[in-house]
């Protein structure tokens, strides 16, 4: 009976090691934007290590503030930000990495620096 519950044990704790966790990424947009009410797009691409766009995500919203939460694809390495507002876009300047198994905390506000090429 000791070596069966030893084994079994043995068989969970392995189990719940070798489980992968998600690599995730929390987007919270901060900008200020003229007009209150103004309904923005924003694009957040996932690129692998080899520089390809291997998955979008968008947010279509008028709030600020507010975090938003995506499971990465497994091959995400990075994550660049495309901004649409009114007759506006534009390109966060910054690439964010991702951390492989963990959370990426991802804000942008006033002191983010943006333009119109892709970073």
């Amino acid at each position: 009976m000791k070596r069966f519950l030893f084994c079994l044990t043995a068989i969970v704790l392995i189990t719940l090691s070798s489980c992968s966790k998600d690599t995730t990424y929390t987007f919270k947009d901060n900008m200020d934007y003229s007009g209150s009410n103004i309904s923005r797009l924003t694009i957040l691409k996932e690129y692998d290590i080899k520089g390809l766009c291997i998955a979008n995500n968008s947010i279509e919203s008028t709030v600020t503030g507010q975090n938003y939460i995506f499971i990465a694809n497994e091959n995400s390495e990075l994550v660049k930000i495309y901004l649409k507002w009114g007759s506006t876009s534009r390109w966060v300047q910054q690439v964010y990495y991702l951390n492989k198994g963990k959370n990426t905390d991802i804000v942008i506000d006033g002191h983010t620096i943006v333009g119109t090429i892709e970073p």
